[in-house]
């Protein structure tokens, strides 16, 4: 069983996400914040993080950096969603692990 952080602020996305059978094969912790997946972070390790880049406070790319940064989470896998990403002009290159 992988245990997976979820950070988004969107209740119909968390809703969907939970709905996925596959998700409830594994541990799934859900967050609404940057910060309260910090705090997560510190309290528990996690296999992976799903997260999105619209976040209220810390944004998604913030959060990224600071996982990164940390030695305990700078290997663990981000998965990042956004549905804004065309309009934001969002782009991420995924050879260069500095974001």
């Amino acid at each position: 069983m992988a245990h997976i952080l979820v950070v988004d602020d969107d209740l119909d996305f968390q809703t969907a996400l939970w709905g996925l059978p596959e998700l409830r094969l594994h541990e799934a912790v859900m967050v609404t914040s940057g910060e309260q997946a910090l705090e997560a972070l510190a309290q528990k390790s996690f296999d992976l993080i799903v997260a999105d880049l619209m976040l209220p406070g810390m944004d998604g790319a913030e959060l990224i950096r600071a996982i990164r940064g940390a030695p305990g989470t700078a290997e663990v896998p981000v998965v990042v969603l956004t549905a804004m990403a065309r309009k934001l002009g969002v782009t991420f290159d995924v050879s260069d692990r500095t974001w």
